[in-house]
This record gives C-alpha cells, sequence and structure tokens, in this order.
C-alpha cells in the first residue's frame, strides 16, 4: 500500500522501501539507508518537516518532534 515495497526480516520488524522522490526527502532529512521502519520513516518526516519550517509556529499543542502526535490519536 501507499507505493512502498514492504520486507520484513527475521526480527519481524516490517521495513519499507519508499519511492525515489519520498526517499530523496528522508536522506535530506538524515536517513542513512534505503529500507526503514514505520518508526524511521515518521521520525526522518517530523525532521524533515522542522528543517523547512512547514509547520504552525502558533499552534502550540503540534510539536513536530514528538513522534508520539503522529502516532496517537489526539483527544479532542
Amino acid at each position: 500500500p501507499c507505493g512502498v515495497g514492504a520486507a520484513i526480516p527475521p526480527g519481524g520488524t516490517r521495513e519499507f522501501k519508499p519511492k525515489p522522490l519520498f526517499l530523496k526527502l528522508l536522506k535530506f532529512a538524515g536517513a542513512p539507508k534505503d529500507t526503514l521502519t514505520m518508526m524511521e520513516v515518521i521520525f526522518y518526516l517530523g525532521r524533515y518537516i522542522i528543517s523547512k519550517q512547514l509547520y504552525d509556529e502558533k499552534q502550540q499543542d503540534i510539536n513536530p518532534g514528538n513522534i508520539s502526535y503522529f502516532l496517537c490519536e489526539r483527544s479532542r
């Protein structure tokens, strides 16, 4: 789904190979390899968002560096 190829290594952690353009974005943010876990994708995407300041600084309850924001539903 979502245009990524998935591989499941012996440890059971699922890794994805993002499409080339998205991988380029993740590598710009510091991703060291071509296949990443979902947590790594979210982490490097957050770093990219922060580096490019692609967020509303006035919205204090959203911190792009807080990975739990992307993984958990908001309770509002």
